[in-house]
């Protein structure tokens, strides 16, 4: 008999069959550890993102989300110039993808340097706020296999303060992979970036190997 193990199999992180055992509980939600790769996720029963993730998620109305996410637009903008700079180290433009783009700051960012951006948000109203602002290639939704296959392949995925969000990281990083642009001359696919403090290390190389990627720099605030 096991104890102190609250689940058996699909880690969403590293795909083992290992035991998640619980970590700690905050406001009433269960955090387990995964047994294998040590990373931690919340459990939250009868979660529907279409639900959680609406307008008031970036106006304050939701508890623990956005309080003005409009009005940090200036501040927004800045970080994410910086990210898209970044980037085009490694890639000069073409396709670009952002999973989870809210209201498209950093697509705004990466059009100014010569990227043709598309982007896929899962809340309709940050959606209406990017088609509101020229960005009529963002789609509502999660990010999809059929999604991929219409719009792809891409020379850069980004993932900017998401990956948290994502339930079967893994998965949605392996999906992705595919459609990303391959190099005839070194063979080697495009960019996928992800940054945020959850997105550590443990993460990225718990996940990325199922993936069939490698990371090479974590991005940070």
């Amino acid at each position: 008999m096991r104890t102190n193990c609250v689940a058996e199999s699909g880690c969403a992180i590293c795909g083992e069959a290992a035991p998640l055992r619980p970590a700690l509980r905050k406001n009433n939600i269960e955090i387990v550890r995964c047994s294998a790769c040590g990373v931690g996720r919340a459990l939250v029963p009868d979660f529907d993102p279409s639900v959680f993730y609406t307008e008031g998620y970036f106006t304050g109305e939701q508890d623990g989300a956005y309080v003005d996410y409009a009005g940090s637009e200036a501040v927004l903008r800045k970080e994410f110039a910086s990210q898209a700079e970044f980037l085009r180290r490694f890639t000069p433009g073409g396709k670009l993808l952002e999973i989870g783009c809210a209201y498209g700051f950093f697509l705004h960012e990466a059009m100014k340097r010569r990227f043709d951006v598309y982007g896929v948000e899962i809340a309709q109203a940050a959606v209406n706020h990017c088609h509101a602002t020229g960005l009529a290639s963002v789609r509502q939704g999660a990010l999809s296999r059929n999604y991929l296959e219409q719009n792809g392949p891409f020379d850069s995925i980004v993932m900017l303060d998401v990956i948290e969000h994502i339930d079967d990281v893994a998965g949605t990083i392996e999906m992705a992979v595919q459609h990303l642009k391959l190099t005839l001359r070194t063979r080697h696919r495009g960019i996928m970036a992800a940054h945020r403090a959850t997105a550590s290390p443990l993460v990225l190389h718990a996940g990325g190997p199922q993936a069939g990627i490698r990371p090479f720099r974590l991005l940070s605030h």
